[in-house]
């Protein structure tokens, strides 16, 4: 089975095909990256590979949101995670995923497949993710973690009880109509219970956005 990982984006503009091997490191040396459908400019699948070896790395598909359009996949998208936000945590991050969502236009899905796991097969990845990230707002959801924010920091939590440690990810609380960051190491329990309650855990440095955006949702959740 796959895994699967969402670009949310508000742009409906589309990088060109034929400009993604100048923006990813190793694309016609050390991997293949190929229109499967579409056309050059609103292309809708991409197909990544490794170039030398049997192994697909991953399938990108690009779902525009067409209001007005009955059966629409980027429609369909968007409204199954308004529904799913509902039961996430920290609740005081769901009202920023509730605003944020029915703006968005652009749906970037990922199927990955074991090829990530070979020859540094994650690069290719993060890089074409950064593509989509990269002066825009775009949110990402990733299967089994939850929701990043489009400053990139983890809003929700999805993991299983026994993530591993390692270096500490960046995390984010909306409060008081404000961006709380913070870093902590996902695989610290304590830390990990204050941030699902919508509480900054102790002990950590936080840096707070200097002003709330216009119309910002109101926070909620607590401890």
């Amino acid at each position: 089975m796959p895994y699967h990982m969402w670009y949310l984006a508000v742009s409906e503009e589309r990088v060109p095909f034929p400009e993604f091997p100048d923006l990813v490191d190793g694309i016609g040396e050390r991997f293949s990256l190929t229109l499967t459908e579409g056309t050059d400019t609103e292309w809708t699948e991409l197909a990544l590979a490794h170039l030398k070896t049997d192994h697909p790395i991953g399938d990108l598909k690009c779902f525009p949101v067409r209001h007005g359009v009955p059966d629409d996949r980027g429609i369909e998208e968007i409204a199954s995670f308004l529904e799913e936000v509902e039961d996430c945590k920290p609740a005081c991050n769901v009202p920023w995923l509730r605003q944020f969502l029915p703006q968005v236009r652009t749906v970037y899905l990922w199927s990955l497949w074991s090829g990530t796991e070979v020859n540094d097969g994650w690069s290719p990845v993060r890089q074409l993710g950064d593509v989509f990230v990269d002066g825009e707002e775009t949110a990402v959801y990733s299967e089994l973690e939850g929701w990043s924010n489009t400053d990139g920091n983890h809003i929700t939590w999805e993991f299983s009880d026994d993530v591993r440690g390692g270096d500490p990810w960046w995390f984010g609380l909306h409060l008081h109509g404000r961006w709380h960051r913070f870093q902590m190491d996902p695989a610290d329990r304590e830390r990990r219970e204050y941030f699902k309650c919508g509480e900054v855990p102790p002990c950590v440095k936080v840096f707070v956005d200097p002003d709330a955006a216009p119309g910002a949702a109101a926070d909620g959740g607590g401890r």
